[in-house]
């Protein structure tokens, strides 16, 4: 867990869980370009965070993105930390509908939502995907939501409150979003999976196994990794970093997340 502000939006990165996966599988059909990256990985494994964040601004307590879910880790456990109950949540804000962004949506013991006293803000793009497919992860993590009568579903740019606004950035998945803070002349992007990690940050144009459309997510990320490079503007990210706040920089080889 790690706090900073942006203005006077109070900002908690929140991890809950650590994963990894081989590097030739998250980018299949790079071959023998991806060995100039071995630095990032170790043993040919690349390891990141599984984060969310929580976003106190304009009076209200907003979470964003829920976690894998159940395991080792919590994201309950780090709300708890952070001094937060899940009833004390006001708006959970998903940046997009993969598994490991949804996994604490209900309380497994009881079917009911977890933050129960929270509106839930979904891309309908996003759910109208996933809805189309069914399976496990929807009829038992987001179907319930829709049952609960607490899902807001929004398409395109949104004021979320007057310091977040949301914003369209699509490839990953059809609807993804991320979250642009703006609070007392400082500004800041909550970044979802626009960029996954430091390879997709110097090559954004190489296909990866976890996006749905792999031009739209070239095209998101040519659009924001020039504005985000060597600016003031913090990134919250979701795999990036130890904690997944921080900045992206140019180095004398490379663009690096530099952490805060």
């Amino acid at each position: 867990m790690q706090k900073t502000t942006v203005g006077s939006v109070r900002v908690t990165a929140l991890i809950d869980a650590h994963f990894s996966f081989p590097a030739k599988s998250i980018y299949p059909d790079v071959g023998e370009p991806l060995d100039q990256y071995a630095d990032l990985l170790a043993g040919g494994m690349h390891s990141m965070i599984c984060g969310c964040s929580l976003l106190q601004a304009d009076g209200l307590t907003v979470l964003v993105d829920t976690g894998i879910g159940p395991g080792d880790e919590s994201l309950i456990g780090e709300l708890t930390t952070a001094g937060v109950s899940p009833s004390e949540i006001d708006i959970v804000v998903f940046t997009h509908l993969h598994g490991d962004h949804i996994g604490w949506n209900i309380d497994q013991e009881t079917g009911a939502p977890m933050f129960s006293n929270a509106t839930y803000w979904i891309p309908r793009l996003d759910w109208e995907h996933y809805g189309a497919q069914g399976g496990e992860s929807w009829e038992t993590l987001l179907a319930p939501l829709e049952a609960a009568d607490c899902v807001e579903l929004f398409d395109g740019e949104r004021e979320l409150t007057p310091s977040l606004k949301l914003i369209h950035t699509p490839g990953h998945t059809p609807g993804h979003t991320s979250i642009e803070i703006t609070s007392d002349g400082v500004h800041a992007l909550v970044l979802g999976d626009a960029v996954i990690d430091e390879i997709n940050l110097n090559e954004p144009d190489w296909a990866n196994r976890f996006d749905w459309d792999n031009t739209q997510a070239a095209a998101t990320r040519h659009r924001l990794i020039p504005r985000l490079t060597n600016s003031r503007e913090l990134i919250i990210a979701a795999h990036l970093g130890t904690q997944g706040l921080g900045h992206f920089v140019q180095d004398d080889h490379r663009l690096r997340f530099r952490n805060l």
